[in-house]
């Protein structure tokens, strides 16, 4: 399924946003939790965005980081894997467990993400 190809095909996307106390002197946790999306640029929910991956403060305006990733997420080619399975899924020790382990995952993604960056810059990787 694509993200949205027709209205009557819209699939929801849970986006979750962890601000650390010391935000925006360090970056956000952002990743799409549900549905599983895959794209080039998206890794076990994490974005590859340089805007997430290299983090400056000055990107700490809540607001435009919410529409970039919405653009990114509309211009990246992302495709639902799975449809959500409702939010009686997400309750429960079980949805507690799976919420912790997709933010873990999602966590050791940015960081591979940024040693890679790190190593290649970002114009290896299309300026994304």
């Amino acid at each position: 399924e694509a993200l949205s190809e027709a209205a009557g095909d819209l699939v929801p996307l849970i986006l979750r946003v962890h601000f650390s106390a010391d935000f925006p002197f360090s970056p956000p946790l952002v990743y799409v939790a549900r549905p599983t999306v895959r794209s080039e640029y998206v890794f076990d929910g994490a974005l590859c965005m340089e805007m997430l991956v290299d983090w400056q403060p000055q990107y700490g305006n809540v607001e435009s980081m919410l529409v970039q990733i919405s653009a990114f997420l509309a211009h990246s080619g992302a495709r639902v894997e799975t449809a959500c399975k409702g939010e009686a899924a997400a309750a429960g020790a079980d949805g507690e467990a799976a919420a912790t382990a997709a933010r873990d995952s999602a966590r050791r993604a940015y960081e591979k993400l940024k040693a890679f960056h790190d190593k290649k810059g970002w114009a290896s990787a299309g300026g994304r």
